[in-house]
């Protein structure tokens, strides 16, 4: 039941921003720079890229911040020009690509709803083996 109620949750903010990203202005920005985080631990290493981006909002608000998961080949984009949605309330709130953004909410839902197939099949299960 609490899986339920957190899945709601997750799906519900999901939506919201969503939505309010999609409502949001757009402004032209540029990847100023690619960070290069290396983790080594026993099992390997892994390295990452997250690309940094920096854009003026409407209201002459110059914000810079990482972008992770909206551009594609994040290791060559520095110099990149990119169109920037943001939120006017808080810029740190921002995507490049809504598409991304729309994909991360299926995601959300795809997820919670495996959770809750395998919470019903485990209590089939439970109730046929009792």
């Amino acid at each position: 039941m609490l899986a339920a109620v957190a899945s709601r949750h997750e799906i519900r903010l999901a939506k919201a921003r969503l939505a309010r990203l999609t409502a949001a202005p757009a402004v032209p920005g540029r990847i100023v720079s690619v960070t290069r985080p290396v983790y080594a631990d026993q099992d390997g290493t892994l390295v990452s890229f997250a690309p940094v981006v920096s854009f003026t909002t409407h209201e002459d608000t110059t914000v810079i911040g990482f972008c992770p998961f909206d551009v594609p080949t994040p290791s060559d984009s520095r110099g990149r020009e990119v169109t920037v949605r943001y939120q006017p309330r808080d810029p740190a709130e921002f995507t490049l690509d809504l598409q991304d953004t729309r994909r991360d909410l299926w995601a959300v839902v795809r997820f919670d709803l495996s959770v809750l197939l395998i919470g019903v099949a485990a209590v089939v299960a439970g109730m046929y083996l009792l």
